[in-house]
């Protein structure tokens, strides 16, 4: 066989080592939770990859068979053909002559080495990792049959290797198991990569240190304990409740020591001697934070009435520019950095909390607060003024 035929040969064994060190780097980092999807989603080859999965032992032994076998193959091979080949032309140098033997089997040492480390390790490496699915599913096939073949040599190296293990005081590992270290990592990537935000980021990691939380690191100490005797009246359990902001305390009879049950704030409200003075709802609190909500019930009035020319009524959350657009007037608001709306502006102007009456000239328009809804500006009736005979002469 020629040089061309013995230089094919080992390129076929360099891609073979590639093609098993692709496998054992793609079965190995393989998501689980990913894994378990595609074969529920029927993926072709995808229930193999999950058999090898669940025995890591098996298929890395099969794998490092291949890997051993191809690498001592080639470089068997290199040595017997090239090697010759290369001292035979080195002993037509004369100074080599006396060294060809040594100096060539450096040289097919060291370039086999190199297109071994490149072609047979770091790149299948680098593409396992990119599309590491895509792989698993390709190979998983050849390695399952492959441990087939040799199934008695991979049974007798798991036993081996497991014994070995078992000296050396390691267990075998779940592969499905995830350790505290892992998870941590997991969601420290989500956040670094944007897919967790800060507090969501920080809730999980509290919730997976809650396991090695001590009762006595969370609880309230003794001293800070709000209780109530057992015999004190209605009115003292109303007073303590009110003071103390708790929804619910202990009662004891002569200490904490005795504890004899739990006091909830509810439960008194039905001896409460009072009368009916209104009702709110969730949706009235709401408001009080977010501002008016308009439900599928409620009729929506319009932001902004004309009454007429000069005249109009707008309703407080609306924008200061309705006025520039309505009145075509400027408007120069050297504050108006400060607020957005017409509410805001009467805010800004009247120092303090509008009430129905006040009333504030901007320009060439008097607004005056008409309604108020609570510390919210309702309606605000708005008019224009004619302009002066100055202000006209100057736009002319």
């Amino acid at each position: 066989m020629g040089t061309a035929g013995d230089l094919l040969i080992i390129v076929i064994l360099v891609l073979l080592n590639a093609v098993f060190v692709a496998a054992e780097i793609a079965l190995v980092t393989i998501r689980r939770s990913r894994l378990e999807q595609l074969v529920d989603e029927g993926h072709h080859g995808a229930e193999r990859v999950r058999r090898l999965v669940a025995h890591p032992g098996r298929f890395l032994a099969v794998i490092q068979l291949g890997i051993t076998f191809v690498g001592f193959l080639a470089a068997a091979f290199a040595g017997v053909s090239l090697t010759v080949q290369l001292e035979d032309w080195f002993r037509t140098i004369p100074p080599l002559a006396p060294y060809a033997g040594a100096v060539a089997l450096l040289i097919v040492t060291a370039l086999l080495s190199f297109f071994t480390i490149i072609f047979g390790e770091l790149v299948p490496k680098t593409l396992a990792l990119a599309y590491t699915e895509r792989i698993a599913l390709l190979l998983a096939g050849p390695v399952d049959l492959l441990g087939r073949i040799l199934g008695p040599i991979v049974w007798a190296l798991t036993k081996i290797t497991s014994g070995v293990n078992r000296i050396l005081g390691v267990r075998d590992i779940d592969p499905d198991v995830i350790s505290t270290e892992e998870l941590k990592l997991l969601v420290e990537r989500g956040g670094e990569q944007g897919v967790l935000e800060a507090e969501e980021e920080q809730m999980i990691n509290a919730v997976i240190e809650l396991g090695d939380r001590r009762v006595h690191e969370v609880m309230v100490p003794r001293v800070s304990i709000v209780g109530i005797r057992a015999d004190e009246t209605f009115e003292a359990a109303i007073d303590i409740i009110i003071a103390e902001g708790h929804s619910r305390i202990p009662a004891y009879e002569e200490s904490l020591d005795e504890v004899v049950g739990i006091l909830y704030a509810k439960d008194l409200l039905p001896y409460l001697k009072s009368d009916a003075e209104g009702i709110v709802t969730i949706e009235d609190l709401l408001e009080e934070i977010v501002g008016e909500i308009q439900d599928e019930y409620d009729v929506e009035e319009p932001m902004v009435v004309r009454l007429s020319e000069d005249e109009a009524r707008i309703d407080g959350r609306a924008d200061v520019d309705e006025l520039r657009e309505l009145f075509d007037v400027h408007l120069d608001l050297e504050d108006e950095e400060e607020y957005d709306t017409i509410g805001g502006l009467l805010y800004h102007r009247i120092g303090g909390v509008p009430t129905p009456g006040d009333t504030i000239e901007v320009d060439r328009l008097t607004l005056t607060v008409e309604t108020t809804d609570g510390r919210r500006v309702g309606k605000v009736l708005v008019v224009r003024h004619p302009r002066r005979d100055d202000e006209v002469e100057d736009d002319r």
